[in-house]
């Protein structure tokens, strides 16, 4: 990954000084999930989407009239909402796990512009975790006794402090500068730590669906 990351940004700086250069802002909508694998992730519960949001800045790098480079910088929330629920005569359990996951992103898009002004985006992603939190919702009952107890933890030991994936996406600029832009990301990062257990075989990856309002100055 190292590598990959130092290649990205030698091209991106052998090039900064000859092309032209436009600044811009965005936010917008995210959709954000995850995906678990090892042999305990029937434990967690299957992950749901949860709506987040990301705002930030990026640099357009115009190589050509059909190719551009995009840095961007962005407060990118995603995480994640896994519910486990058991019903049998006398007996009733619910769960829910509702995991917040805020990164610093830097995605580097490549752009193909193919029809006045709509592009098709792909390229890497490096996220760093600034902090997380999980709430936990417990309730259970068993032939009329009731147990129900709610906390708020920290996350962030959960999870590893870098992630890294891929952005597939398109984005169409209009006449006055503003830009619209679906993507969705893939994580190919293993991101779970084993934090409690090292007997515990889990994995996680991020995913999320991002759709962006931005412009171009």
């Amino acid at each position: 990954m190292k590598k990959v990351l130092i290649c990205m940004f030698t091209f991106i700086s052998s090039s900064i000084y000859s092309q032209e250069i436009n600044f811009g802002i965005k936010g917008g909508l995210n959709l954000s999930n995850g995906s678990f694998s090892g042999a305990d992730s029937e434990y967690i519960g299957k992950p749901e989407s949860k709506t987040n949001f990301h705002l930030g800045g990026f640099l357009v790098y115009n190589i050509t009239n059909k190719f551009a480079l995009q840095p961007e910088l962005l407060y990118n929330r995603l995480g994640f909402v896994t519910k486990i629920t058991e019903t049998e005569p006398g007996y009733f359990y619910n769960s829910k796990n509702n995991v917040s996951l805020n990164y610093l992103s830097i995605p580097v898009m490549c752009k193909f512009n193919i029809y006045d002004g709509l592009s098709l985006d792909g390229g890497p992603q490096l996220g760093i975790l600034l902090n997380g939190e999980q709430k936990y919702v417990y309730e259970e009952t068993y032939l009329g006794n009731r147990n129900y107890s709610e906390e708020t933890i920290d996350a962030k030991k959960n999870f590893k402090s870098i992630d890294f994936g891929l952005n597939l996406g398109t984005s169409y600029k209009i006449e006055n500068n503003m830009v619209f832009s679906l993507r969705y990301y893939f994580g190919l990062s293993d991101l779970w730590k084993e934090y409690f257990d090292e007997d515990f075989i889990l994995g996680y990856k991020n995913k999320n669906l991002q759709f962006s309002v931005g412009y171009i100055f």
